[in-house]
């Protein structure tokens, strides 16, 4: 804009559609800048007006640095709809502004004292109704250029010329939506197949033998021809007792040690004492042993 103040610029005549504006092609605009660019398209068309960015001194009432934009071929026509205020500070004016004809003033002004990036317009020619082969028609009913769409630049003003996908483009999101789908599947089922695995196996922990009854003392039979000799008591040479034993209506208290299963005395109720062999007494508390194995969660 620096280089050009004071000048038209005809788009229709260097051949173009749209157009970036900057106030400077330095990385901070001028002080003491007062600059005015008119630009112009052909008679039946009109521009669109959209901000990229902005970054001028910012002050209440954009006194010291501002951009004006007039809707016609001078400062004296009328702002632009939607911008009939002095422009300044970082914050761009949402949406997109047009004209009503085909030509718009740009009028820029700094002082003297600090100075900012300043703006970044894009401007593009359009006109409305019926679009021709080598046009490309907006969502808003706009009709532009079909070379710019999916440039990175919302020509249309409302960001339609950005979406306008091509079949390959759109095969790229069909297939990559498949293959993320497909990933996110399988990790679903294998993280349920583990927590299926994990839940089966903590419930095997707290039950190993499921279907196994309590283990009830009476299942244990004294050594054939001696069961009624068990209505006395029977003492081995052994350290531990074994509790609970029932036989013949007498009850024989035997206590054990867990890891060793070693046995001391067995009393009955008639408090009578009887010596057995030791073979067939360990005869007989192997098979409380061998049953306690197999029923080892039960309680004693």
């Amino acid at each position: 804009m620096e280089e050009r103040c004071g000048k038209k610029i005809s788009m229709d005549g260097i051949g173009i559609s749209w157009m970036r504006l900057k106030p400077s092609r330095r990385v901070h605009y001028s002080p003491n800048m007062n600059c005015t660019v008119n630009i112009e398209t052909e008679l039946n068309k009109q521009m669109v007006i959209v901000f990229m960015s902005i970054d001028i001194e910012f002050e209440p009432r954009c006194d010291d640095d501002f951009l004006l934009l007039y809707d016609g071929n001078s400062t004296k026509s009328k702002l632009v709809n939607g911008l009939r205020r002095k422009v300044c500070g970082s914050v761009s004016p949402s949406g997109s502004f047009i004209t009503t004809s085909n030509v718009l003033s740009v009028y820029f002004k700094s002082d003297s004292w600090s100075s900012e990036n300043g703006f970044n317009l894009v401007i593009t020619s359009f006109h409305e109704g019926i679009c021709n082969a080598n046009e490309f028609h907006c969502d808003n009913g706009r009709c532009i250029s079909d070379y710019l769409t999916n440039d990175g630049m919302n020509n249309c003003g409302d960001g339609s010329d950005e979406y306008d996908l091509s079949i390959g483009a759109i095969w790229g999101v069909v297939v990559g939506v498949f293959i993320v789908t497909t990933i996110g599947v399988c990790i679903a089922i294998t993280c349920r197949r583990r927590k299926r695995k994990t839940t089966n196996a903590d419930k095997d922990r707290k039950n190993p033998e499921k279907n196994n009854k309590p283990w009830k003392p009476e299942e244990i039979s004294p050594p054939e021809g001696r069961r009624k000799s068990y209505q006395n008591c029977v003492q081995s040479d052994t350290s531990q007792q074994f509790p609970g034993i029932q036989e013949n209506s007498q009850n024989i208290d035997m206590e054990s040690d867990a890891s060793n299963h070693n046995f001391n005395t067995v009393n009955c109720d008639n408090k009578s004492h009887m010596h057995f062999s030791n073979t067939e007494l360990e005869e007989y508390i192997r098979e409380i042993i061998e049953l306690k194995s197999k029923r080892s969660q039960s309680v004693w």
